[in-house]
This record gives C-alpha cells, structure tokens and sequence, in this order.
C-alpha cells in the first residue's frame, strides 16, 4: 500500500517462528509503515496486533 512515486508505504506481513527463550512457536499479523528516502529505508516502524499473544509466545509466566 502507498504512492509508488513516494517516500511512504505500508504493508502487512504473516510473521512466523519460535521463540528463542520458551521455544513456543508463533504466527501473527504485522503491519509495517516504511520511509524510504533517496534509495534507502529511514524508517520502519512495526505494529503488532496480538501483542498480549507474542508476550505470552516470548515468556514463561502468563500476565
């Protein structure tokens, strides 16, 4: 998502893997904004949506 000719641009990505600290496997959502300026990335900036999901995946005790 964005304007081709500009310096701004989003886009979602299917993120999967397995914590390095509990070994759980995970799968989520991320949206990303992107700057990007002369050729080169300024900017990028993650927005999770399960956050309490990937807390729980990257922790031993349940909040």
């Amino acid at each position: 998502m964005g304007d081709p000719d500009g310096e701004n641009f989003a886009l979602m990505v299917r993120l999967s893997g397995r914590s390095l600290k509990t070994g759980k496997p995970f799968e989520t959502t991320v949206m990303e904004h992107w700057v990007v300026r002369n050729g080169r990335v300024v900017s990028s900036r993650p927005h999770y949506f399960d956050t309490k999901y990937l807390w729980e995946v990257c922790h031993d005790e349940v909040k």
